[in-house]
């Protein structure tokens, strides 16, 4: 019973490892993809700066291309 209970633990462990693992993988991809919008936000809003600075017709023409992305 001893030598069951512990290959049984040892199975355990192994699928906890297993889904550390993937977890981890996760999150580390979700940290990517997270810091990749932040840098494109950054720049969308880096570019609106600039573009309020223009004239309002310029602003306006320029305003519609800028928000679709």
């Amino acid at each position: 019973m001893h030598n069951f209970l512990e290959e049984i633990e040892g199975f355990w462990l192994a699928q906890l490892g297993d889904l550390e693992k993937e977890i981890k993988k996760k999150l580390k991809d979700n940290i990517t993809r997270i810091s990749q919008e932040i840098t494109r936000m950054s720049y969308l809003i880096r570019e609106m700066e600039e573009q309020c600075q223009q004239p309002d017709s310029e602003f306006l023409q320029n305003i519609k291309s800028t928000m679709s992305r």
